[in-house]
C-alpha cells in the first residue's frame, strides 16, 4: 500500500482505494440485457422513394431518347432529328452516373432492411461481413466473387448478396453499353423558314418545249449519267419499305434504279435539305422484266392481235404528249445498225394508256396491278463481223438467258450467198406495226434495211434477248415526312394548267421519253449509257469486245426511265439558279441529332438490361424500403453494435484476426451471422 497523502476530501473522494485495483470484469454475453432490447425501429422515407423512383426516372429517359428522339425506322441516309440531341446525349450519362450512384444510396437501405428479416439473413459471420464496404456495388467485389467460383472455393457470400451485387451490375454494364447503341451525328432539324426548291410544280408543269426535253433525255442517258435527284435528293417511299433493299436509297441524293425495279415513289421539289410537310409532285412505280421466252412479250408477240393492243388506243390530237416516234400512244419501231464488229437490229415497243396527264390517269393509277400499267418493250437481235482489222480475242458473246419461241430471223442469207432481209419475217411484222399505227404503208417488207445487206459477213447469229416494263404515274399532293423519307396521304390532282397559246402541247406521260430514247439511240449508244469501256480503237475503226449482255439491255432501258423521270419532274438540272420558294414545305437546317449507334440490335438488350435494375430496385424498395429497422444502412456504427453481441463468439479469434482475412479463419464460419433483435412491438 502506498503511504497516504493528505488530500482534500473532494480529492480523496477521486482516489481508488487501491492504486493496483482495477474496475471489476463485467461478464460478456451472446444477447443484449433485457434493458438493451432494441425497440420497434424506424422507417426511412426518402431513402427508400429514392430507390423506388431514381431507376423509374432513368428507365423511363432511355426510352424516351431511343424511341421519342429517335423514331423507329427513320432513314438512316438521312439522320433527321429533333433540337438538342447534342444535349440529350451527354446528359443520359451524366444522369446515368448519377442513377448509379443514386440508386446504390436506395439500396444500402432496402439491405439494412432485408438483413433483419429471417427470410434474408445470412448463415455466418464471414458472409455477413461481405455486406461490409457494400462489396455488392464495386467492380473488386464482383472480381472476387467470380474469382471465388472460378477458384471453386467456398462461398462466402449469400443470396442477398448476389441479388444486390446483379443489379449493380447490370446497371454499371448498360451504362456503357448504351454509347453503342445510341450516338451523336450530323444531322438536320426543323426550322421555322421556307425552303428554296428545285422542281415543277402544278401551274408549270406543261409549260415547256418539247423540242428541248426529248434531246436532253436522250443525251443524258447516252452520258451515262448517274439518275440521281437533284438537291438534297429523296425519293419518298411508302412507309413500311425497307429503303436499305435498294442500293439507290441507301444513301443520298437518293438516285433511281438501274438493276432492281422501282417501288412507288413520289417525286417532289428538292431543297438543299430535307424539307417536310405537303408539296405536289410525281408519284409512279416501274418494274423492268429480262424476256426469256416470246409467250412473255404482248406487242412483240408476233402472235399480237388487236385484242392485245386494245387498251392502248388511238388518242385525241390535241393532247399531243405522244413519244416522238408515234402520233399515238402505241407503237412498235425497229431500227438497224452497224457498230464496229457488231451488226444489231432492235425492236421497241411502246403503249400508252394516257399519252398526257390530263386527271384522266388518276382512275388507272394502281400501282400493285402494275400489270395493267404503261408498257414497254425491247427485243434486240445480235451479230458478229470482222472487225476491220485485226479480230478481238476473247470475245464475249454468252447471253443467257435469251428469248425461245421467236420463228425466224430478221436476217437470212439468199441463194447467192448475200445476207439480205428476211421478206417472211418484216411482212408479219409491218401489218401489225400498220395496224397498230392506225397508218397505212408507213412499215415495208424490209424493215429498217435495205434491200440487201451484202456487204457484210457475218461470222456469229446471237440468239435475241429482250426486256418488258410496266408503268404507273400520275400526279397529285402528298404529304413529306423528313424523319424516315416517306410520303403518306397522297391526293390525286392531275391536269396541270394548261395555256394552248403558251404550250402547243402537254408533257407526255413516263415511258415516252424513255421509248423515244431506246428507238433514237440505237445500238451503239447502249454502250455508252452503261458506262462500258471504251471501243477498241483500230486505226480509224473501232470493235467491241462483247455482245450487249440481258441484264446490260435491262439496265440501259431502266437508265431510259431514269432520265424520263427526272426530266418530267427537273428538267434534268441540278443547280438551284431557278429555284423558287415553296409556299406549304417546312425548312430544315443542318445540327447535332441523336441517332441509332453502329449496334441497334443493343436497344432491346438494354431495354431488357434497364427493365430488370429498374424492376428489382422497384420491387425491394416496396416490399422492403418501408419497412422498420434497426439500422439505416450496414455502416460502421451497425457493425460495432453488433460486435457488443459476438464478443464472446470472437475473443477466442482474436490471434487469427491479426493475421488472416475473415474466410480464412474457419471459427468465424460457424459464428452466427444474424443481426435481427428483438423487437417491441
Amino acid at each position: 500500500m502506498h503511504e497516504l497523502r493528505n488530500f482534500s476530501d473532494d480529492e480523496q473522494r477521486l482516489l481508488p482505494a487501491d492504486d493496483y485495483a482495477f474496475p471489476q470484469k463485467q461478464s460478456h454475453a451472446t444477447t443484449r440485457p433485457l434493458l438493451a432490447i432494441q425497440g420497434p425501429g424506424r422507417r426511412y422515407w426518402f431513402r427508400s422513394l429514392v430507390l423506388i423512383l431514381c431507376p423509374l426516372i432513368i428507365v423511363g429517359y432511355f426510352v424516351v431518347i431511343c424511341y421519342w428522339l429517335n423514331r423507329e425506322g427513320g432513314d438512316s441516309a438521312v439522320n433527321f432529328g429533333r433540337h438538342g440531341g447534342r444535349w440529350v446525349f451527354y446528359s443520359w450519362f451524366f444522369i446515368g452516373v448519377i442513377g448509379l450512384d443514386l440508386s446504390r444510396y436506395g439500396l444500402l437501405g432496402a439491405e439494412a432492411a432485408m438483413l433483419e428479416r429471417t427470410r434474408w439473413e445470412v448463415p455466418n459471420l464471414v458472409a455477413l461481413l461481405q455486406h461490409s464496404n457494400n462489396t455488392w456495388s464495386s467492380p473488386s467485389g464482383w472480381g472476387r466473387f467470380f474469382a471465388r467460383l472460378f477458384l471453386r472455393k467456398r462461398r462466402d457470400t449469400h443470396r442477398l448478396w448476389i441479388i444486390l451485387a446483379s443489379l449493380s451490375i447490370v446497371f454499371f454494364v448498360a451504362l456503357p453499353i448504351s454509347g453503342l447503341a445510341i450516338e451523336q451525328a450530323d444531322g438536320y432539324t426543323y426550322t421555322s423558314g421556307r425552303p428554296t426548291v428545285v422542281g415543277r410544280k402544278w401551274e408549270n408543269f406543261h409549260a415547256r418545249d418539247k423540242n428541248h426535253y426529248y434531246p436532253n433525255a436522250k443525251i443524258a442517258w447516252e452520258a451515262g449519267a448517274p439518275p440521281q435527284v437533284p438537291g438534297f435528293g429523296v425519293l419518298y417511299t411508302q412507309k413500311g419499305l425497307d429503303r436499305e433493299e435498294y442500293d439507290g436509297l441507301a444513301k443520298v441524293p437518293n438516285t433511281l434504279p438501274l438493276n432492281e425495279s422501282m417501288p412507288e415513289v413520289f417525286l417532289a421539289p428538292q431543297a438543299e435539305n430535307p424539307v417536310a410537310d405537303k408539296a405536289w409532285g410525281l408519284i409512279a412505280s416501274y418494274r423492268c422484266e429480262i424476256i426469256d421466252n416470246v409467250d412473255d412479250f404482248v406487242l412483240l408477240n408476233p402472235k399480237v392481235t388487236p385484242d392485245a393492243w386494245k387498251d392502248w388506243g388511238s388518242h385525241r390530237d390535241s393532247e399531243a404528249g405522244y413519244s416522238e416516234v408515234t402520233q399515238r400512244g402505241r407503237g412498235i419501231f425497229d431500227y438497224f445498225e452497224a457498230a464496229g464488229n457488231i451488226l444489231a437490229y432492235g425492236q421497241v415497243a411502246f403503249g400508252q394508256k394516257w399519252t398526257a396527264y390530263n386527271g384522266s390517269e388518276v382512275d388507272y393509277y394502281k400501282p400493285d396491278d402494275l400489270d395493267n400499267g404503261d408498257l414497254l418493250e425491247y427485243a434486240l437481235w445480235q451479230y458478229r463481223i470482222p472487225p476491220s482489222y485485226k479480230e478481238i480475242e476473247d470475245f464475249s458473246d454468252d447471253l443467257d438467258p435469251t428469248i425461245e419461241g421467236f420463228d425466224g430471223n430478221p436476217i437470212v442469207k439468199a441463194s447467192n450467198g448475200s445476207w439480205v432481209p428476211n421478206t417472211t419475217f418484216f411482212g408479219t411484222l409491218s401489218k401489225t406495226q400498220n395496224n397498230m399505227s392506225d397508218t397505212t404503208n408507213l412499215f415495208g417488207d424490209h424493215g429498217p434495211f435495205n434491200t440487201s445487206i451484202a456487204g457484210y459477213n457475218i461470222t456469229h447469229f446471237a440468239a435475241p434477248i429482250g426486256v418488258q416494263c410496266r408503268t404507273m404515274s400520275t400526279l397529285g399532293y402528298a404529304m413529306l415526312d423528313p424523319w424516315d423519307s416517306t410520303f403518306s396521304s397522297f391526293e390525286p390532282m392531275s391536269d396541270p394548267l394548261f395555256n394552248f397559246n403558251i404550250t402547243v402541247s402537254r408533257a407526255p406521260t413516263l415511258g415516252a421519253m424513255a421509248a423515244t430514247t431506246l428507238h433514237r439511240g440505237r445500238y451503239s449508244k447502249i454502250f455508252s449509257s452503261l458506262n462500258h469501256p471504251a471501243a477498241i480503237i483500230q486505226s480509224n475503226s473501232h470493235a467491241y469486245d462483247g455482245y450487249i449482255k440481258p441484264m446490260d439491255l435491262k439496265r440501259t432501258v431502266m437508265r431510259a426511265y431514269a432520265m424520263d423521270l427526272l426530266q418530267l419532274m427537273y428538267d434534268g438540272k441540278y443547280g438551284f439558279e431557278g429555284g423558287w420558294e415553296h409556299p406549304n414545305l417546312t425548312a430544315t437546317e443542318e445540327s447535332k441529332v441523336l441517332t441509332l449507334g453502329e449496334f441497334p440490335i443493343l436497344v432491346p438488350i438494354l431495354m431488357v438490361m434497364f427493365g430488370y435494375w429498374a424492376l428489382g430496385c422497384l420491387l425491394l424498395g416496396i416490399f422492403y424500403g418501408f419497412r422498420r429497422r434497426q439500422n439505416e444502412t450496414m455502416d460502421g456504427y451497425a457493425y460495432f453494435r453488433l460486435s457488443t453481441d459476438l464478443a464472446d463468439d470472437v475473443k477466442p479469434l482474436v490471434g487469427a484476426l491479426m493475421n488472416n482475412k475473415p474466410d480464412e479463419i474457419d471459427g468465424l464460419w460457424n459464428v452466427p451471422g444474424s443481426i435481427k433483435h428483438a423487437v417491441i412491438v
